[in-house]
């Protein structure tokens, strides 16, 4: 999936930043959904991930609230 021209640059520097990509059960992951909530709208957040990393953007929206919840996320929680 191409990005929408405006979030072209932040799946970009995501690239960059994981060249052999990103999973969901990767221990980055809900970390860098707490950190790109704060800069991203949540519709914007899906699509970047998804143009990045073929992440299912609803998937990556539940996840962010999950890890963003009060409740902390630990790796590999969901993963299967």
């Amino acid at each position: 999936m191409n990005p929408p021209p405006h979030l072209a640059e932040v799946v970009e520097q995501l690239h960059a930043s994981f060249p052999a990509g990103l999973r969901e059960d990767d221990e980055d992951y809900a970390s860098l959904l707490v950190i790109l909530s704060d800069l991203l709208s949540e519709r914007n957040l899906g699509e970047v991930m998804e143009a990045a990393f073929s992440l299912d953007q609803h998937m990556v929206c539940n996840r962010t609230a999950a890890a963003l919840s009060v409740r902390k996320p630990s790796v590999g929680r969901w993963s299967g």
